[in-house]
């Protein structure tokens, strides 16, 4: 059956969120950690707020609740880490 993001894959790496289209290998958009002002789960996925307002939020489709647990624990993990390197570095 064809879902809704069906073919679509979000990469979570060390300093960003990666969303691309698997069958055609063509990035969608990338959110880097530095402009996410806040990660929240909703009904239907995980919503990334952007720095520079509502128009420019992420938001990753994740309709099954345990599997949305467990990205938004990932992401937490990794973005806790990377807030720790920036400051370590400043």
């Amino acid at each position: 059956p064809d879902i809704p993001g069906g073919d679509n894959v979000v990469l979570l790496t060390t300093t960003r969120l990666i969303s691309f289209w698997s069958s055609k290998m063509r990035v969608e958009w990338q959110l880097p950690f530095t402009q996410v002002q806040g990660v929240t789960i909703e009904d239907t996925g995980i919503r990334f707020a952007h720095k520079s307002g509502r128009e420019y939020d992420r938001f990753v489709y994740i309709p099954d609740k345990s599997s949305q647990a467990w990205f938004f624990g990932q992401v937490a993990s990794v973005v806790k880490a990377f807030n720790a390197r920036r400051r370590m570095d400043s």
